[in-house]
């Protein structure tokens, strides 16, 4: 443990850790490089094949308020990992050791929003694979759809109307709701077989355009209908998953500090670690100020 401040920073010397650690970072900027890139180019693509216009945020429960309160929260907690190095090199653990704390805490807050984003699309049922798919009719896109694609979506909503529109079928009990009653058209069509995948995916649109008429739900919790929502699902995980990954790598790292330092054993010669550290994290911070606005924004 250390008895008191010196008088001047100890610099960082260059080591095979630090060489090592910016050849591993150069690898993971190519890396998130090729996800965002290969996001925008299949967005650009999607949008020019079928003419329709890439989901707005309210559309798929993107909120960007929530994302602008993570991109504050993890650039402060880079700004305290960096604190933290500037305290350890001046000989002060102990407010090296709050500062790891802090950044700690706030990296944890990120990850706890972040959590509650992905707990809403899976409540909304914005899953790869699981969102109804808006497509022109006589695109090519519409006739895969019809003919493989959409069965899928098309299970999921017969299955979810049996439970709440069947028994109305069988025991009419009076006048219905407007999507109560579009939900029972649709349940009668769909057992008659007059309806194709993208048909069903229309329908299902036009209900839950109905929602809140009048003070009315949409009972059976139909799934979600979203244009180019599939592939739009499967980047949004597929991005913010990766980065998440390596914020909880960054976390555990920060957490060995931690407890390093509450013990009294955080000394000068653990500052090239946490210089590291502090690194690895200000990288997972530039991820994010690139992820933010092309998930959110665009």
């Amino acid at each position: 443990m250390l008895t008191g401040p010196s008088s001047s920073p100890r610099p960082v010397k260059p080591d095979a850790a630090r060489f090592a650690l910016l050849v591993f970072l150069g690898t993971e900027v190519m890396f998130f490089t090729a996800l965002l890139a290969s996001f925008l180019v299949l967005r650009a693509g999607a949008i020019a094949r079928d003419g329709i216009p890439w989901p707005k945020p309210a559309d798929v429960h993107v909120e960007p308020l929530l994302g602008l309160a993570n991109t504050i929260i993890l650039v402060a907690s880079s700004a305290a990992a960096m604190l933290a190095c500037r305290l350890l090199a001046t000989g002060s653990s102990g407010g090296a050791t709050r500062a790891i704390a802090a950044s700690l805490l706030l990296g944890t807050a990120f990850m706890g929003i972040k959590g509650y984003e992905y707990y809403q699309k899976i409540t909304h049922g914005l899953l790869p694979g699981r969102i109804g798919e808006l497509h022109p009719d006589g695109s090519q896109a519409r006739a895969r759809y019809d003919t493989a694609a959409g069965f899928a979506f098309v299970e999921e909503v017969k299955a979810r109307l049996e439970s709440d529109a069947r028994p109305l079928i069988k025991s009419p009990s009076g006048p219905f709701s407007p999507p109560l009653s579009l939900e029972v058209d649709l349940l009668k069509d769909m057992d008659a077989r007059r309806l194709t995948p993208g048909m069903v995916t229309q329908r299902v649109l036009e209900i839950q355009s109905h929602a809140g008429d009048g003070g009315h739900s949409v009972p059976a919790r139909l799934p979600a209908v979203a244009a180019h929502g599939n592939l739009w699902a499967s980047c949004y995980f597929l991005i913010t998953g990766c980065h998440a990954l390596h914020l909880v790598i960054g976390l555990l790292l920060l957490l060995g500090l931690l407890l390093r330092g509450i013990r009294g054993a955080l000394t000068l010669e653990h500052l090239p670690y946490l210089s590291n550290v502090s690194l690895y994290w200000h990288f997972v911070d530039m991820v994010w100020l690139v992820v933010f606005p092309v998930i959110y924004l665009l």
